[in-house]
């Protein structure tokens, strides 16, 4: 069998490629893949798929060192504490590749400061 070179972790239930490794830590995600009692936990509409695996990135993913040439999260670092964050981040690296590629997305704080800003000068400038 051929060893997928791509990870994804805090996946939920959208944007769950086939032929990544796929992992999540929300505690729904646990007790759906408990055996038989999992089948009739329904927390929400829609299980998590298949191809999702239980698994915390601040503790430590059951990947080997150096196995990944992707690495791939969307708006998750940003929900961690700062500690959580820094063993992420630890944790990407050890399993990330030489020449391989973290890819993540996080929220533009940048963007979001201004936008309140200027909604605050337009209702100021309003009253004058």
């Amino acid at each position: 069998m051929k060893k997928i070179p791509y990870l994804q972790y805090g996946c939920g239930w959208s944007g769950v490629p086939d032929k990544w490794y796929n992992y999540d830590s929300s505690l729904t995600l646990l007790y759906e893949k408990i055996p038989i009692i999992g089948s009739f936990y329904t927390k929400n509409k829609t299980r998590f798929p298949k191809q999702v695996f239980y698994g915390n990135i601040a503790k430590r993913l059951p990947v080997e060192n150096n196995s990944m040439k992707g690495i791939y999260c969307s708006h998750i670092l940003e929900h961690l504490s700062l500690e959580d964050c820094k063993n992420a981040l630890k944790e990407t690296y050890r399993i990330l590749k030489v020449d391989g590629v973290f890819r993540l997305v996080t929220p533009d704080l940048n963007f979001l400061i201004q936008q309140y800003f200027d909604h605050w000068k337009k209702r100021f400038y309003l009253f004058q």
